[in-house]
């Protein structure tokens, strides 16, 4: 019997987790550790959020594919920094402006960035030589995409300015786009 689900599918089969104590090793997991609701006290949703940061400033660990499927903290994005071994992360949302945590994850195919309307700069993306797929939703701040352009493994870029209201995100140039190497670019509104 063959799985005829998407990759997209099959991972938001996986349940999120919301602490540290709930992870067991896996090399695929969603954490939602904000935005937990009644049942638990903001003093609790602080904790879980310094556990992660623990957690991921601890090195590298087994995870390879990572999504935040709720707010994720400035912190929370800025302790990934050692997580090199990731080959997957998707980030929901956050007030996260600065993408130097990523530029050491050497080994990232997949980053999707939604919410990321606080970025000023993609600049940290350039170091990031394995790209193939690269979402970044509400990118209001950065102007330079040009670091984008030097990201010759991408197969799958979309860009996007404030998707829930007409904002639209400024631009330099489109130079960048020029990828006469058989590339191409999905989606790009803004």
């Amino acid at each position: 019997m063959t799985d005829d689900r998407t990759y997209s599918e099959r991972w938001r089969e996986i349940p999120a987790i919301t602490t540290v104590a709930e992870y067991d090793g896996q090399e695929s997991i969603r954490i939602s550790a904000t935005q937990l609701g009644s049942e638990y006290t903001a003093r609790a949703a602080v904790k879980f959020v310094d556990e992660w940061l623990e957690f991921f400033q601890a090195g590298p660990s087994p995870i390879r594919e990572l999504e935040f499927v709720s707010r994720t903290p400035r912190r929370l994005f800025n302790s990934l920094n050692l997580q090199s071994q990731l080959v997957r992360l998707q980030v929901k949302w956050g007030d996260f402006n600065d993408l130097a945590a990523l530029a050491g994850m050497s080994q990232l195919r997949e980053l999707v960035l939604g919410g990321a309307s606080s970025v000023e700069s993609v600049e940290p993306l350039r170091y990031l030589p394995n790209i193939e797929t690269l979402r970044i939703e509400s990118l209001k701040r950065a102007s330079d995409l040009s670091p984008i352009g030097d990201m010759t493994s991408i197969l799958d870029l979309e860009l996007g300015g404030d998707w829930i209201s007409p904002r639209i995100a400024h631009i330099d140039s489109i130079a960048f786009m020029d990828v006469g190497d058989g590339r191409k670019v999905s989606h790009c509104d803004g």
